[in-house]
């Protein structure tokens, strides 16, 4: 796909923004917000620095993913003022703005010193908030309200309903990250190392570790037992399977998606099944429907697949029942999608900061909330072999209802994860993954 272009669509967003920021600061009894980039953190004893991630909360109104210490002043009722940062260095070369912001409802105003930042800021009025990170008393510019709470609540729940222009990014992320994924499987099935097909997916994608959303999960064999397997193992060896977990970002909006291969019959199967399962949970996944109940019944039908391989000789409700299928599933169904890959508000009952609370024995899920057009989100359901896990089930009275030989035959391929990234619609939902998966195969 193209970068997004469609001016329209992006000042219809602000316009969004606007309405939100003005009523979570009338709520707040603000008058006006500056929201600061932020700076890259230092590296301890070091002249060197970690590097930069934008405060998502700026990101929102102008990708500026590679401009710290700019800053964004919004007053209720005014058109924001965008203060770009460019200071006079001949160490690092500045980093131009976006094409798209040119012709958009924004004062864009460039400073070269903290000096004229601040200078910007006192013309403020004394009721204005301050968001963004805090790591000396200067960052806040003297202002005394950082980061209120009730502010940050009301802007958060919104933030769960995603515009137009958000939504195009993510779909634009999605596209991306397919190339990418196309490309790892390529690279899994000629016998290359976890290192190899990471490589392969960034070369698709044609980014850097740096401009991804988040580190990306390559495992192969047993380290798909690890959730957030972390290391990639340089050397080729015997590919039993592959689980990948790798997205890509678009104006600063994430795509997070997951699969997993392998040529195995019986672990091939499983795949099938789970994918199977996937589909039919994102189908209910439409507005109304409870998250919280969406989690519950893909612990059911996961508890199903363990007992049609031989897994397990209980039922799928005594497996839901008795915590077994947590030992196989322990994470949550999914999650809101967006400018973070884990996004705010997803356990915000409302726009007071009252919570949804989670399930009972579900302390991981991430997303308890009723679904609404808008809502941009991900169905990840999973099914794995972990040691530490399976050995706390042996020693259960419902151990007993485990075939430990079965499991050891599966241990050795890890897990199985397949993550879509959902777009909830009036109807139901648009599958922003498979959807790119056949746009991006067809050609």
């Amino acid at each position: 796909m193209q970068p997004i272009t469609d001016t329209k669509l992006y000042a219809a967003h602000l316009e969004e923004l606007q309405r939100r920021y003005d009523s979570a600061l009338e709520s707040a009894n603000l008058e006006a917000v500056v929201i600061g980039a932020g700076q890259p953190a230092p590296i301890f004893m070091d002249d060197q620095h970690l590097p930069f991630k934008a405060n998502p909360h700026l990101v929102q109104w102008v990708p500026l993913l590679k401009h710290p210490d700019s800053i964004l002043c919004y007053r209720k009722g005014d058109m924001p003022d965008l203060v770009v940062f460019k200071p006079a260095d001949f160490w690092f070369q500045n980093s131009p703005l976006p094409e798209f912001i040119k012709d958009a409802p924004l004062n864009v105003l460039t400073v070269s010193s903290g000096v004229e930042l601040l200078e910007h800021v006192k013309k403020l009025s004394p009721r204005t908030a301050f968001i963004g990170e805090i790591r000396e008393q200067e960052d806040s510019f003297g202002l005394k309200r950082i980061n209120p709470q009730k502010l940050l609540d009301e802007l958060h729940f919104g933030r769960a309903i995603k515009t137009p222009w958000e939504v195009e990014c993510v779909r634009h992320a999605n596209h991306l990250a397919i190339r990418g994924h196309l490309a790892a499987e390529l690279c899994f099935n000629e016998g290359g190392s976890e290192y190899d097909i990471q490589l392969a997916f960034r070369t698709a994608c044609r980014v850097t570790d740096e401009e991804m959303p988040y580190p990306a999960i390559v495992a192969i064999n047993e380290h798909a037992a690890a959730l957030h397997y972390q290391h990639l193992d340089r050397e080729p060896g015997d590919n039993r399977s592959l689980l990948i977990d790798a997205g890509c970002a678009v104006n600063g909006y994430a795509s997070d998606i997951t699969r997993t291969y392998s040529d195995d019959p019986v672990f091939g199967l499983m795949i099938e099944a789970m994918h199977e399962l996937q589909r039919e949970l994102c189908i209910a996944a439409e507005p109304g429907a409870d998250y919280r109940e969406l989690h519950i019944a893909a612990h059911h039908s996961i508890a199903a697949l363990l007992k049609e391989v031989a897994v397990i000789d209980m039922s799928p409700e005594e497996a839901v029942e008795t915590t077994v299928s947590r030992s196989f599933f322990p994470h949550g169904l999914g999650h809101f999608l967006g400018l973070q890959v884990h996004d705010v508000g997803a356990l915000l009952a409302n726009a007071k900061g009252d919570e949804a609370p989670r399930p009972d024995n579900d302390p991981y899920l991430r997303l308890t909330r009723i679904l609404e057009p808008g809502n941009v989100l991900t169905v990840e359901p999973g099914l794995y072999f972990i040691d530490m896990l399976l050995e706390k089930l042996r020693e259960a009275p419902e151990g007993k209802h485990v075939n430990w030989g079965r499991v050891d035959e599966l241990r050795t391929f890890g897990g199985i994860r397949i993550e879509d990234n959902l777009h909830i619609t009036e109807s139901g939902n648009e599958n922003l993954t498979r959807e790119a998966f056949a746009a991006v195969t067809a050609n």
